[in-house]
């Protein structure tokens, strides 16, 4: 018989402490580690510690999929975590909630096998590899336009000069903070965040957004 162990998030314990409880687990003999979804300390990064410091297998029971996670991105963190533990990460999925009110408030109807049911076969062939078409990746969520090759220059045209037309140094202060995540902690990036919000402040095309929504019309963008 194997036995694992949960750990719930009620308990309230920081990191530390959760790492210390599932080195205990193992050297009682448990199989393995669970841990709930939606709580603090991120139960992704739980299991990741998990994995480091134990033989353990890990697992989180359930992520809210639903609610919290579109299907290309709860892959990636599965595949991610899977290559961080050699194989013994167990992922559990569940909707987050019943009732139609809860499909409500996510934009999906009321049929909660029908939804799980797609959502799983997404997640399952986003980590088998497997090949999608264009209109798949439509409706998925992993892209936002599809358009047929004698249209794509045309279109691609009108969306540079859409961008054009708008606050392009708004455009460019976004751009620098997701480089900036890219390569550097939280605390740094939040504080870049904020010079780049008073930077945006005092300028132009903040004061003609501003002063647009006001007056009711079209903003006039100069990248100024």
């Amino acid at each position: 018989m194997m036995i694992g162990v949960g750990l719930d998030a009620r308990l309230g314990l920081p990191l530390d402490q959760l790492r210390a409880a599932a080195r205990e687990a193992g050297q009682l003999g448990f199989e393995s580690v669970w841990t709930p979804a939606g709580g603090v300390p991120d139960s992704f990064h739980v299991c990741s510690a998990w994995s480091q410091d134990t033989g353990l297998r890990t697992g989180i029971s359930v992520v809210p999929a639903a609610r919290m996670w579109t299907p290309l991105g709860l892959a990636a963190q599965t595949a991610t975590l899977a290559q961080l533990s050699a194989g013994q990460f167990v992922l559990g999925i569940g909707t987050g909630g019943y009732g139609p009110g809860f499909w409500a408030s996510v934009g999906l109807p009321d049929r909660p096998i029908a939804v799980m049911r797609e959502y799983v076969t997404q997640v399952r062939a986003l980590l088998a590899g497997e090949r999608v078409t264009a209109g798949q990746s439509l409706d998925w969520g992993l892209i936002n336009q599809v358009w047929p090759d004698a249209e794509l220059g045309a279109q691609a045209d009108a969306l540079v000069a859409h961008l054009a037309e708008g606050p392009t140094l708004s455009y460019a202060g976004t751009k620098r903070q997701l480089n900036n995540w890219l390569f550097r902690q939280m605390d740094e990036q939040l504080e870049f965040e904020a010079g780049i919000q008073q930077e945006m402040a005092g300028s132009h095309d903040f004061a003609e957004g501003a002063i647009s929504f006001v007056e009711k019309r079209a903003p006039r963008f100069t990248g100024m």
